[in-house]
């Protein structure tokens, strides 16, 4: 995978950097890291916020040969525990220390450990003789809920990322001179292929100075930055079209939307605004996209499948195999392959395959998104029946005009026992993300329990 030098990498709250000097950047980190005890494939837990010392850490874990473990800011102490259990890491990352949630881990700060001496220290002749290299190699783990709602630790090797990119490439273009503005997670699959298709392309990232951006700070920073090019799910999409106006849009060459169903409100805002807006599907075992299309095209054909996948149905179920799929789940030092013996893996998804396009119309499991993250009612479940008193629990989606769907919960509880959901919402708190929590919580209100 050839590097770009002659174009900017990184704009950072209004800096710019170019490839040779991130470059550099990579070098000297790397070197420190080396330093700390790094060595080729040790995994290292990464807080994953958007940021471009973020992105700084992966490059120069990649360049090393380790495998980058971004992690989700917001993760619960068993969480934590469930996370640090599953891939053995050798040390945490963080951006800010101590982390009591991984307690014993030893730990760094991230902006202790990227090396900032100036440039012309590796101009002279370090830039001359070396260049980063992430050619080979596993590059990430990725903890996604998968298809049951417990953790799952995903292994994308560098090859794996690559070809993503390339397929990727093929209907969204990003080259030098485009900029791509980071308002996705880099603990997310889609926040990490970006960096893959600016690597492959030479396009810009664009972070801006806070990492977690709400609706108003995320158009404030379309606005400051007129980025060609954004990746959002559709709660944000629909979010930011209550706030910026017709102009505001007009920077825009591609603005990828998925991770979730798409209303169909989305797609007549799209229409009314001629915005060039393109429906994607994937997940993060496939490494990001699988199928992507023209919001147009999508509407009356589905979405078409990109290069380096295959797809097929198996009853009706969407399977993939292809350059682009994972590795397999962690667990320790196993790696599960999770694939049929002819290769295919199953996504749980149902959908309708036709000459090329793919429409998804259902899943096999009571899974359902909101707000572009994955809600298994059974995980939910099964922390409501732990809390002392509950006799039954059922989490049923409902719909929202914000998060497409959100959870709502039944429960049942033992005669006597007197909690008040907002009581029993302060306990989820602690033990699930906000996304996981009931939105609303009905306590003996003769709900009918199927059986399992």
């Amino acid at each position: 995978m050839q590097i770009p030098d002659n174009a900017d990498a990184i704009i950072w709250n209004g800096r710019s950097f170019s490839w040779s000097l991130l470059t550099s950047y990579v070098h000297s980190t790397s070197r420190r890291l080396k330093e700390i005890g790094v060595k080729p494939g040790s995994r290292v837990l990464v807080e994953g916020i958007p940021a471009a010392g973020t992105m700084i850490i992966f490059l120069s874990l990649w360049h090393i040969g380790a495998i980058a473990c971004p992690f989700d800011p917001r993760l619960t102490g068993p969480m934590a525990a469930d996370i640090r259990r599953k891939i053995e890491p050798f040390l945490l990352l963080s951006a800010t220390a101590p982390d009591p949630r991984f307690k014993g881990l030893r730990l760094f700060e991230i902006n202790d450990v990227i090396c900032v001496e100036p440039v012309e220290q590796f101009m002279a002749g370090i830039l001359e003789t070396q260049r980063l290299s992430v050619d080979q190699g596993n590059a990430t783990i990725i903890f996604t809920s998968g298809s049951t709602g417990e953790p799952k630790a995903v292994l994308h090797s560098l090859k794996a990322h690559q070809f993503n990119a390339i397929g990727a490439a093929t209907i969204i273009p990003f080259t030098a001179g485009d900029t791509w503005l980071m308002a996705l997670p880099l603990y997310r699959i889609s926040g990490i292929a970006v960096i893959f298709r600016a690597l492959l392309g030479g396009g810009t990232m664009v972070f801006p100075q806070r990492s977690q951006m709400n609706a108003d700070e995320l158009s404030a920073a379309i606005v400051k930055y007129r980025p060609s090019h954004i990746s959002l799910v559709p709660t944000q999409f629909l979010r930011l079209t209550q706030i910026l106006n017709r102009v505001d849009w007009q920077c825009f060459k591609a603005i990828l939307i998925g991770g979730a169903p798409i209303p169909e409100r989305l797609i007549s805002i799209a229409a009314e605004l001629d915005l060039p807006v393109y429906l994607t599907y994937g997940m993060t075992e496939t490494g990001s996209q699988i199928a992507t299309s023209y919001y147009r095209d999508a509407r009356e054909h589905g979405a078409r499948v990109l290069p380096g996948r295959e797809v097929c149905l198996i009853d009706h179920e969407i399977c993939i195999r292809g350059e682009v799929l994972f590795s397999g789940y962690i667990d320790g030092q196993t790696i599960n392959r999770s694939v049929d013996p002819e290769g295919w893996f199953h996504t749980g998804d149902i959908g309708v395959f036709n000459d090329g396009y793919l429409m998804i119309t259902g899943r096999r499991d009571r899974m359902f998104i909101s707000g572009g993250e994955n809600i298994h009612p059974e995980m939910i479940e099964k922390v409501l029946l732990s809390l002392d008193g509950v006799v039954s629990a059922r989490i049923e989606p409902k719909n929202d005009p914000d998060f497409g769907q959100v959870p709502i919960a039944y429960l049942n509880l033992k005669d006597g026992v007197n909690f008040s959901d907002k009581e029993i919402k302060l306990v989820l708190k602690g033990i699930l993300l906000p996304y996981q929590v009931p939105k609303e919580i009905h306590i003996n209100a003769g709900y009918y329990f199927p059986e399992k």
